[in-house]
């Protein structure tokens, strides 16, 4: 379990001995609960895909941004 992030250095927590140690770290990636992304209220002028719609793999959060930069260019 991530605990602390810090410049450089990321601490970590067993969550079964709950021992912790630093881990030396210059990109943190966040893989945590499969749920849609609220945080931005895009009301209806956003076309809205990937985890912002539902949890979604890499490829199809790069496949419905393609189809949706696609559906803006054809709208030109």
């Amino acid at each position: 379990v991530v605990r602390r992030v810090m410049s450089g250095v990321v601490e970590v927590e067993d969550r079964f001995s709950s021992e912790r140690s630093m881990i030396d770290a210059s990109v943190l990636i966040a893989a945590h609960h499969r749920v849609p992304d609220e945080s931005v209220d895009a009301g209806e002028t956003l076309v809205q895909v990937g985890d912002r719609v539902a949890p979604r793999t890499i490829l199809e959060a790069i496949r419905e941004g393609r189809a949706a930069a696609l559906g803006l260019v054809g709208n030109r």
